[in-house]
């Protein structure tokens, strides 16, 4: 029991030491609330947006690579996935 108090102790600590550096990095401490909201809004909005674009993305373009490479390498005419 001890062990996961610990555990989630550091998880904790790790995740407010990433806040602070978010604000830090983004000079936050200095910003009226009204201006949190929308810089927080905005990052959120990106984040989440490139987050979806590399998970709809990104095994598209692998699938594309890897058929490529086969194709070079090995000379086969049509593609094993579709």
């Amino acid at each position: 029991m001890a062990i996961k108090r610990k555990m989630l102790k550091g998880v904790k600590d790790f995740i407010y030491w990433f806040y602070v550096q978010y604000m830090l990095v983004t000079c936050a401490f200095d910003m009226e609330p009204w201006e949190k909201v929308v810089m927080h809004s905005f990052t959120a909005t990106t984040l989440t947006m490139s987050v979806f674009t590399v998970y709809l993305f990104i095994p598209t373009r692998l699938n594309h690579a890897f058929q490529f490479f086969l194709h070079v390498m090995c000379g086969q005419r049509e593609p094993l996935l579709s």
